[in-house]
């Protein structure tokens, strides 16, 4: 078994262009975390992704059921997964 993993973090809608929290050149970044997460699965390495969820009343993004929250503009790079954590403590 390999001793190395990928960690994909917060490949989500809200750093888009229509997003709450959009950032420069985010298209080239999943583009790229793309074709690494394409060569860690055809080395066996695992790929862990991370969703950022917030479900207070207030909360202002990544409110689950959004579009902002959705990973579907990433999707067109990289396969869906569906693991979730709602919890801060791990």
């Amino acid at each position: 078994m390999s001793k190395r993993a990928v960690v994909v973090v917060d490949l989500q809608n809200e750093y888009f262009p229509s997003g709450k929290l959009p950032l420069a050149g985010i298209e080239d970044a999943v583009a790229n975390a793309a074709r690494v997460i394409a060569a860690a699965r055809s080395n066996g390495d695992p790929v862990i992704h991370v969703r950022h969820e917030f479900t207070a009343p207030d909360t202002p993004f990544f409110v689950p059921g959004t579009e902002g929250f959705r990973g579907r503009k990433a999707r067109r790079f990289i396969p869906p997964l569906r693991p979730s954590k709602a919890s801060r403590s791990s």
